[in-house]
């Protein structure tokens, strides 16, 4: 019984640290494209 519910477990949090990463990811994709936009907009300015 016990393994059982360690291996449920175990499922979720691979399943929750891949939803992290994937959510990091996504973060640090926002985070270039303003930098990107920042760039150019600065560009633009000189």
């Amino acid at each position: 019984m016990k393994s059982r519910v360690h291996e449920i477990a175990l499922k979720d949090q691979k399943q929750f640290t891949r939803f992290d990463a994937s959510k990091n990811l996504s973060v640090q994709l926002a985070l270039l494209d303003v930098m990107e936009a920042t760039k150019e907009g600065l560009m633009a300015l000189v």
